[in-house]
């Protein structure tokens, strides 16, 4: 997986409570401009810290918008976590969709019961790391 400090939307994001999250680093993209053009550029969220409570899971959302603190997001693209998902889980790992709209940025959403405690992290990345696991001895 190559990642790129400088694509990291979010390291550690606090989830508490059932209040919308919308992450604080944005990026600024041409209108129209495709930047999976090539090698994808994927959307990777992972579960830093085992989310507590929140009976619903999390709800991830790609977004794009025409200001820089993402007003009036449109989806891109949407995932719902299973409730309490735990640390180093995969919530979202997708070739990024097309934007039309000049800032993408992801947004969470914490479902059902209250969140205690949960962090999550969020990058756009070149490519992923897919290891197949295999049994002892081969």
């Amino acid at each position: 997986m190559i990642r790129d400090h400088l694509l990291i939307c979010s390291e550690a994001q606090t989830l508490v409570g059932n209040q919308d999250v919308a992450i604080p680093s944005t990026f600024s993209i041409p209108a129209g401009r495709d930047i999976g053009t090539g090698t994808p550029i994927r959307a990777l969220v992972t579960v830093d810290t085992t989310v507590v409570g929140g009976s619903g899971g999390v709800k991830v959302d790609y977004i794009e918008s025409a200001t820089a603190n993402l007003g009036t997001p449109t989806v891109l693209a949407s995932v719902t976590s299973a409730a309490t998902p735990a640390a180093g889980t995969v919530l979202m790992d997708m070739a990024i969709p097309r934007n039309t709209k000049a800032y993408v940025g992801f947004q969470f959403t914490p479902l059902g019961s209250n969140i205690t405690d949960g962090k999550i992290d969020a990058e756009l990345i070149r490519d992923t790391q897919q290891n197949t696991p295999m049994p002892d001895g081969l």
